[in-house]
């Protein structure tokens, strides 16, 4: 992966566009012809916020929790996901998920679960303690209440043939909190905190042409704030699509002076096996989106 960065200041103080059109190469010599220019600045971003399927876990009795971590053999066999059974069967497209609760993102199965009277939760008197024994709102979640602070998400999607040649990933706006990320069987992501957003690239094990599936354990056992931070996959879920030659995830930064001088920061990324010729055009434009200023384009050329 070769990043490109290109900082430019604008004077003016109203929104930005980038756009990036870039083209492959062939690099044996300089007599080969390069292929056509082709605009590869469109991305597609689609929501996977729908038809998923929800059940809690466990997170003390592996056989409340689909047999995760039995035997310590949950990563045992990549595209099996594990050589534990159970587990690797909610990999499969096939995977009869009726049973389970359907749910649309943002979900947070904590706000579902009953106010528990503990008597753990009572303030002891002492600085601050009222505020960490209240964090989750008097909900059964924590170390405490393994039976319902672990759940697991479930969703099949499919990817038409056309994609091949593209960039796919899965971006998660926030989970909280230890989410780990099963894609087609494969384990891709575990992300600790449940306040970051993530990426995962699922360029490489996606069935193209065919159906896709997601699944993702999030562990709420433990809690980041002293306030209620929830339980689940409580933001939006995206399927990003892009070409090899691409702006990034927070690819585009713009920081603005109080003397009026706008400063552009753009990254521009080659995920591709071939060299490729990029020309990079960046513009500004008003409130109603007429471009009011734009840059020279920048050319070059990014090795793969």
């Amino acid at each position: 992966m070769v990043d490109f960065s290109r900082r430019d200041a604008l004077v003016a103080t109203v929104g930005v566009t980038t756009l990036a059109a870039a083209s492959s190469a062939n690099a044996a010599t300089p007599s080969t012809p390069a292929q056509p220019a082709i605009d590869l600045s469109p991305r597609e971003r689609r929501s996977l916020d729908f038809d998923w399927r929800f059940k809690l876990g466990h997170a003390q009795d592996p056989a409340r929790d689909f047999g995760y971590g039995a035997n310590q053999r949950t990563y045992a066999k990549a595209g099996a996901t594990a050589a534990n059974w159970q587990v690797s069967q909610l990999s499969d497209p096939k995977f009869d998920a009726s049973a389970w609760t359907p749910v649309t993102l943002p979900h947070d199965w904590g706000v579902e679960l009953p106010f528990v009277d503990n008597p753990a939760f009572v303030p002891s008197g002492k600085p601050d303690d009222e505020d960490l024994r209240a964090a989750h709102g008097y909900k059964p979640l924590g170390r405490e209440f393994p039976e319902t602070s672990v759940g697991w998400y479930r969703k099949t999607f499919a990817l038409p043939a056309t994609d091949a040649g593209k960039r796919l990933s899965i971006e998660f706006d926030g989970a909280f909190r230890d989410a780990l990320v099963i894609v087609n069987g494969y384990v891709l992501s575990h992300e600790d905190s449940g306040y970051s957003p993530f990426r995962v690239d699922v360029t490489d094990i996606a069935n193209l042409g065919g159906d896709n599936s997601l699944v993702v354990r999030v562990d709420a056992s433990i809690g980041e704030g002293w306030f209620y931070e929830g339980a689940g996959l409580y933001r939006h879920v995206w399927l990003v699509k892009t070409a090899a030659v691409h702006v990034p995830q927070w690819g585009v930064f713009v920081r603005a002076k109080i003397d009026g001088t706008l400063s552009i920061d753009t990254d521009l990324i080659n995920e591709g096996a071939a060299p490729a010729e990029y020309e990079l055009v960046q513009s500004v434009v008003d409130a109603q989106g007429k471009p009011v200023l734009a840059l020279t384009a920048a050319q070059g050329r990014l090795p793969g």
